[in-house]
């Protein structure tokens, strides 16, 4: 289904994206080649902001609020380290933050265009970072100032960038992949550069096409292909390349989070969690009990402050939880049949934020465990 506002549907944009890129992806080499470094194309708001109270609607255990605009196009969800909720709205081109004390929502339109707010990471200091999907930019977004920051990434062989995943590592870099051009690559944002590089060559059929990532502490990048059943470990100080195979045939995959004891998790659209744990040369596949039904579509993923793996399912209209210590699964409705829940974020207190990307529900909620 296509949004008025011309995006894709959550539960139908991944598929049509790889698709997509396949068509006018060519690629001439692979391994470790960098393209060369990007200037920054800098843009200062002038703090364009539209505040708004939104009204709480309680459901047991869970709460939701409705957007203030139509057709806002949820995607993903943020906890920023001062507690305010972020969030991406693709159908706007906004920046929104919501207050869950004050319930006020401010927005910020994007610059440059209609963009496509995708995946977004929490800088240290109340600053936000965010993948343009449709504009072909990394955003970094000062609340304090109201300024944008905008790094154009490089078109490849007449295919326009299209990034999607995002994460800060630890150094403070900031990775991203880009599904239309099928490289991965960081913004520095201390010499205000961007640098890229290609994915290695697969025993699989077609070009690898990453889309989401994840940093850990060892300094490594892990590249989630949506292409093909494979996850990519990258160390940028060596540019040394490992590949895992998933053991399930034509698995997407499309979140990948860092758990604190260096275990990698994973969540195949088909609906499958993995885990790769640190020297394992294999993942570990986890799969839903049958009683939940059609749980494919799987979105977001997250590693909660007790161990828990969540992930959002759009077939099965819920919030999925997996308990790996004792093997329990758990699965949460949301109360409105097809609300297409996508990005997932967790609270300091425990609370687990998402937003509802379905063109009817323009909402997004929070569920207390």
């Amino acid at each position: 289904m296509i949004h008025r506002n011309g995006f894709l549907a959550p539960a139908k944009r991944a598929a049509i994206s790889i698709a997509a890129a396949a068509l006018f992806l060519i690629i001439a080499a692979a391994g470790t080649i960098m393209q060369p470094l990007r200037a920054a194309s800098s843009k200062a708001g002038s703090c364009n902001m539209q505040a708004y109270t939104l009204s709480a609607q309680a459901s047991q255990k869970l709460i939701e609020y409705a957007m203030p605009q139509p057709n806002s196009d949820l995607m993903s969800t943020l906890v920023g380290s001062d507690g305010n909720i972020w969030l991406g709205e693709m159908g706007q081109n906004l920046l929104g933050r919501f207050n869950p004390a004050t319930h006020i929502l401010d927005e910020w339109p994007v610059p440059n265009g209609h963009n496509g707010v995708m995946d977004m990471a929490a800088g240290a200091a109340g600053d936000i970072w965010f993948a343009e999907e449709a504009g072909g930019f990394i955003g970094h977004f000062q609340p304090q100032t109201c300024a944008f920051t905008e790094y154009p990434l490089t078109a490849q062989s007449g295919a326009r960038p299209s990034p999607v995943g995002l994460t800060i590592a630890p150094d403070g870099k900031v990775w991203f992949t880009d599904i239309s051009t099928g490289l991965f690559g960081y913004v520095d944002p201390v010499s205000q550069s961007v640098r890229t590089y290609f994915l290695p060559e697969l025993d699989t059929p077609g070009t690898p096409i990453p889309y989401d990532i994840a940093a850990d502490s060892a300094g490594n990048v892990w590249i989630a292909l949506i292409s093909s059943p494979q996850i990519v470990r990258f160390h940028p100080a060596t540019s040394e390349f490992y590949t895992y195979t998933v053991p399930i045939a034509q698995a997407q995959i499309n979140a990948i989070t860092v758990a604190p004891n260096g275990a990698v998790w994973f969540a195949v659209m088909s609906g499958a969690l993995g885990e790769i744990t640190p020297g394992a040369s294999a993942p570990k596949i986890f799969t839903p009990p049958a009683a939940f039904g059609n749980v494919e579509q799987l979105y977001s993923l997250l590693y909660d402050i007790h161990g828990n793996i969540w992930v959002t399912s759009s077939n099965a209209n819920a919030l999925i939880r997996f308990n790996p210590a004792q093997g329990e699964w758990s699965l949460a409705k949301l109360p409105a049949p097809e609300s297409a829940p996508y990005g997932i974020s967790e609270s300091p207190s425990g609370s687990i934020w998402f937003t509802e990307g379905a063109q009817g529900a323009n909402r997004f909620g929070v569920l207390t465990p």
